[in-house]
């Protein structure tokens, strides 16, 4: 039903006259007004006497800035009678009608003022701010505020604009209530949403102090006649300063104003120097002195300091006439031992000075350089490195790192996938599924990141919130309120529940038939035509194979359209041919797998064509060539190509762990079956370190300390 506001905006204290247009009225038809946003505001029950009802709405200051009156007119059974074509036209009805109501936000404006002691400062003299806050008829109201003080330059370079507080806090909000009668939703539900000054000392202090802050307080609050004072003290910076205050009330008042002082000298003197030097340059320093006074000046510019030697006097003098200034220029040659130039320009006359103090850093000549080196070795191996010699490097730094087996870079990563703040079905199953996996190494509880008990409560728990994301078909969709089932998710889960079940934990197993139920009969209604259904088909294959149940036969339907599968699809298949009667054409499809790696001084990897188009399948290519290595391991364990793949993976983890829980879980599942297959924990060798022909590192490793 139409519900018409009598005004397009109302303000507090006004009566809004709603015009409710009702199909039904007269005896015993009663309507439910209530006032909503993000909860029920207030309700009444009225007759409806006419089919044009006048309703009254008093706007009150909590209705700011936005309500929603809902009506909802319930008509009685009136009597049984039937039309021609017998349908029963007195049967009881109902109609619902919603208007928003908008009210204006001025009452809710906090005006502040800014009232700084003076307009203008020397470096380091102290500034006293007074602040008042009113409403917005001019009534002093308590409040707390927010200043900061902040050099107008970089407020410049950042494009800042005072916010527009009041609209951030009173903008229109949605309705967050649900009308229903019986089973029938109604609403859809919408979620919310004077000059001078100062004393001799600051006049003629060196100025080294500089911030891009003068001072920041996010807890004054004024007194009850809405006024509140504060004092800091300036840096050295001869800039504007922007005071930028920002407040709020207990009663919702928000405001916000902004004011700017300078802080300038008599005279001015501003370093000209380049941002880092090298050992041995020959530098043109100069300083631009300002004179700011209104008489011509003369004075005597000065640059000391160390890092350097001179190449003339460092005292010269210039006669600068007011409002104007100069450049002073001063050669120096850098010293070849120094760290860091250490530099104090001055400019004198007899009535101002000005001292800056500046530090710039020195470089070594030529450029830093890297060179690292890293391998796999079974048998015996030796690693040389060359030092070159000092007229060709000034400085060198080498770093040996030795693992005995590179399940010391798993538990970063294992770290990463049990802390991330999981949440739906894929990250819910990350959390869980690389340790289950990792648990089961023998000899590998020294890098465990969590105990036996722990790990048992996680995966658990894991279970348990995995069994409340299956929908009514068998499938899985990534949240429990998905409304469809995702294949390639759902065989992503059941993997994970096969491989939590071989490890020794109770899995529901009505859960994996039903899952095996749905994924079979994704099999059977899939598009062959279409390329995403058939890497999706490639990975169910592989799962429903690791679970022990598949028919070679949709293999080798599936295996006549390899060509337009991505790589990890193709080396899934693979996996799924494995230890089969045509375990042949695992090979093979791998081997046309690998003719796609790319080499580089890292390592070994693989990229999709038109990543893009796998995006819905969790893709990335770290993913793609973790599932490349599991089936090398799995089909030709020896194969050459596996330990630049291992180095590759190990180079590109950022902070410990991949790009994605997906491409850490797949990764971190490769990696402990490689290391099962190459026997690595159970490690019995020494390695040694020598400088000069001489030993300085020695270690020895066997199964006891690995």
């Amino acid at each position: 039903i139409e519900i018409v506001n009598d005004k397009p905006e109302y303000q507090v204290g006004d009566t809004a006259k709603l015009l409710v247009k009702s199909p039904f009225q007269g005896s015993g038809v009663t309507a439910l007004v209530s006032i909503e946003r993000e909860q029920i505001l207030e309700h009444r029950r009225i007759d409806i006497t006419s089919t044009a009802q006048v309703i009254d709405v008093p706007i009150t200051e909590d209705m700011i800035p936005n309500v929603y009156v809902s009506v909802v007119v319930l008509k009685p059974r009136q009597g049984e009678t039937f039309d021609e074509q017998g349908k029963d036209t007195g049967i009881p009805a109902f109609k619902v009608g919603y208007t928003e109501l908008n009210i204006e936000t001025s009452s809710k404006d906090l005006q502040i003022d800014i009232l700084p002691d003076k307009e203008k400062y020397l470096p380091g003299e102290t500034v006293v701010v007074d602040l008042a806050t009113l409403t917005n008829d001019g009534r002093p109201v308590p409040e707390e505020l927010s200043l900061a003080v902040v050099d107008m330059s970089v407020l410049s370079l950042a494009g800042y604009r005072l916010p527009r507080i009041l609209e951030t806090f009173y903008s229109d909000r949605g309705l967050g209530v649900r009308t229903a009668q019986m089973l029938l939703y109604l609403i859809e539900r919408y979620k919310p949403g004077s000059k001078g000054g100062g004393g001799g000392d600051l006049a003629s202090k060196e100025r080294s102090n500089f911030k891009d802050t003068a001072y920041w307080n996010a807890d004054i609050v004024t007194d009850e006649l809405g006024q509140a004072s504060v004092s800091f003290t300036l840096p050295d910076n001869l800039t504007t300063w922007k005071f930028i205050a920002l407040g709020s009330s207990k009663d919702h008042r928000f405001g916000g104003q902004t004011v700017e002082v300078i802080e300038t000298k008599n005279v001015i003197v501003r370093p000209v120097r380049p941002r880092f030097v090298v050992h041995g340059d020959t530098v043109e320093l100069a300083a631009l002195v300002h004179n700011s006074m209104e008489k011509e000046q003369k004075f005597t510019v000065t640059l000391t300091g160390s890092g350097f030697t001179a190449n003339q006097r460092n005292a010269q003098s210039v006669w600068i006439k007011p409002g104007t200034q100069k450049k002073v220029l001063f050669p120096v040659t850098v010293d070849r031992t120094a760290e860091s130039l250490h530099l104090t320009f001055m400019a004198q006359s007899e009535a101002a000075v000005d001292r800056i103090r500046e530090r710039i850093p020195v470089y070594a000549y030529g450029v830093e350089q890297s060179v690292a080196t890293s391998g796999f070795t079974s048998t015996t191996v030796s690693e040389q490195l060359f030092v070159p010699p000092s007229n060709e490097a000034t400085d060198v730094h080498i770093e040996s790192v030795l693992s005995p087996t590179l399940a010391s870079f798993l538990p970063e990563g294992l770290e990463y996938v049990v802390n991330y703040p999981y949440g739906c079905t894929e990250q819910t199953v990350s959390s869980f599924l690389p340790n289950v996996a990792v648990s089961q190494l023998q000899n590998f509880d020294a890098f465990s990141i969590v105990s036996d008990d722990q790990l048992e409560t996680n995966v658990i728990a894991g279970l348990e919130r995995l069994y409340n994301f299956q929908r009514f078909d068998g499938g899985f969709g990534y949240w429990n309120s998905s409304q469809k089932s995702y294949p390639y998710l759902t065989a992503y889960v059941l993997y994970a529940l096969q491989r939590t079940q071989d490890a020794g934990y109770t899995v529901d197993s009505n859960v994996m038939l039903t899952m095996r139920n749905y994924l079979s009969s994704v099999l059977r209604e899939q598009n062959l035509n279409d390329e995403l259904s058939l890497a999706e088909r490639a990975y169910i294959l592989f799962v429903l194979k690791e679970g022990g149940s598949l028919d070679i036969a949709l293999l080798n339907n599936l295996e006549k359209k390899r060509d337009e599968l991505p790589l990890f699809s193709q080396a899934q298949l693979a996996m799924a041919y494995a230890n089969t009667d045509d375990a042949r054409k695992a090979v093979r499809i791998l081997r046309d797998v690998l003719n796609h790696a790319k080499l580089t001084p890292r390592g070994a990897h693989f990229e999709e064509e038109q990543q893009w188009r796998w995006q819905p399948l969790m893709h990335t290519n770290t993913r793609t060539t973790a599932i490349v290595l599991q089936a090398l391991i799995r089909i030709d364990p020896n194969h050459p190509l596996i330990p630049n793949i291992v180095r590759w993976l190990l180079m590109v983890r950022e902070d410990g762990h991949w790009d994605t829980t997906q491409s850490s879980t797949e990764t971190i599942l490769a990696l402990s079956e490689f290391l099962e297959s190459t026997g690595e924990l159970d490690a019995n060798f020494e390695a040694t370190i020598s400088l000069n022909g001489g030993s300085i590192a020695k270690i020895v490793v066997d199964a006891s300390n690995v």
